[in-house]
């Protein structure tokens, strides 16, 4: 049944070569069989103790348990009680079959903890067998001392019929314009082909040469194929492009540890003040002010959780460092456009969004607000000058977003005229 469920499931990729053999004789004695020969001999020690024989497919290694030491004398290996050999097949190798053949001055067999085992281990020249089915290592304990001149342990390799399925990394998810994507394929001379508009790949599709990188939104499929094998399966992975210029900074007040400047976690019913502390993620700060309010700004200790508590009359200022401010995203039970007023943009509902370029928001409180977290998008792709000058003695002309003049332009984003060229800029 074992071989039979064995045989239906390599159908699939794999069909089971024909049986190999591979025979570990102790040194010196006879061994006429055609089997791939292994010699077994006693290591520097003068026993078998712990060392390990085999080829590439199969190997035996030697555990003592017996107060004697297993060794290989008078062309015999002597397996003393208790001992174990643990037989240990490399990956695709399923063993099958072990014959040891009994020299002189065996006292018995051994046994398994898988398969069957047959023989008593008792004449010369008969054999003790082990029959079964496995893929793993596993082990054959000695019941009193076996002597044997080989042993012979039959197997059967896997072997591929098919390409192995090629793997794309990163395997989808959102990316920039600039993320290379590449594609492997484990099978040893397999050529691999994609696609990026969703069509399923062959060998007439694009060849794979190397990392690529994508300018939109897209599916890509890849197959490998190789001489002799069935192509593989085809894989696929989606990708989402993002601006990568814009970016997202995130406070999470519900585990104030992950703060920066980290802070403790107030027992239930506790609070701890936060009053002008600057917190930063990534590019962006964010500071809470007491202002008129009565109460502290304060990290509250619940009985489940923590949460930012701003009071009546006091601020939350929102800056970004080199960029502007896109949106800002409250979640909380207490958070939406009844709890704020805003000194730019609009605040709908939950979320407050840009109206011009900015750099910083100021959200005044005119009903407590319970917060758990503020998630910032702002976009860093600006220029930036530290102050204003003449180019080529032509004198520059600054305007605001809304078209008026400036004269004397500081901390904002503003629109830079200068001869016949203009440019945005951002002043500090």
């Amino acid at each position: 049944m074992n071989k039979c469920l064995l045989s239906i499931l390599c159908l699939v990729c794999f069909f089971v070569a024909n049986a190999e053999q591979v025979a570990f004789v102790a040194d010196g004695a006879s061994y006429e069989g055609t089997a791939f020969k292994v010699s077994v001999a006693n290591g520097s020690a003068g026993n078998i103790v712990g060392l390990s024989f085999g080829n590439d497919d199969v190997k035996i290694t030697h555990k003592k348990n017996n107060s004697n030491k297993s060794n290989v004398t008078s062309s015999a290996v002597r397996w003393y009680q208790g001992d174990v050999f643990m037989v240990t097949p490399t990956n695709g190798i399923t063993i099958t079959k072990i014959e040891v053949c009994i020299a002189s001055g065996s006292k018995g067999a051994f046994t398994a903890n898988i398969g069957s085992v047959s023989g008593t281990g008792t004449s010369v020249g008969s054999f003790v067998s082990w029959e079964g089915n496995s893929s793993e290592a596993f082990d054959l304990t000695a019941t009193k001392q076996v002597r044997f001149s080989y042993m012979v342990i039959t197997y059967s390799k896997s072997v591929a019929t098919q390409t192995n399925t090629p793997i794309i990394t990163p395997n989808g998810g959102e990316i920039t314009s600039d993320t290379e994507i590449s594609i492997a394929c484990t099978t040893e001379g397999a050529s691999i082909y994609y696609t990026i508009d969703g069509t399923k790949p062959s060998a007439s599709s694009t060849l794979y040469e190397g990392p690529f990188t994508l300018s939109k939104e897209c599916t890509v499929k890849a197959i490998a194929i190789a001489k002799d094998l069935e192509a593989s399966a085809i894989t696929e992975a989606i990708f989402t492009l993002i601006d990568k210029d814009i970016k997202v900074a995130t406070f999470d007040f519900t585990t104030p540890a992950s703060l920066n400047p980290a802070q403790e976690t107030p027992a239930p019913g506790k609070n701890i003040n936060i009053n002008d502390i600057v917190f930063s993620s990534n590019a962006v700060t964010l500071v809470c002010a007491k202002n008129g309010a009565t109460t502290n700004c304060r990290i509250w200790g619940k009985s489940e959780g923590t949460d930012l508590r701003t009071y009546k009359n006091s601020t939350i200022t929102i800056s970004a460092n080199n960029a502007n401010i896109t949106s800002i995203e409250f979640v909380g039970s207490k958070v939406d456009n009844t709890y704020y007023t805003v000194d730019s943009g609009e605040m709908t509902v939950k979320v407050w969004t840009a109206t011009e370029e900015v750099s910083s928001v100021v959200f005044s409180t005119i009903e407590n607000a319970y917060i758990n977290t503020i998630t910032i998008t702002y976009n860093t792709n600006y220029n930036y000058i530290e102050s204003i000058e003449a180019e080529n003695e032509t004198f520059a002309t600054y305007y605001n977003l809304q078209g008026v003049k400036v004269d004397s332009p500081t901390n904002g984003i503003y629109i830079k005229v200068q001869g016949s060229k203009a440019s945005k800029i951002y002043a500090k």
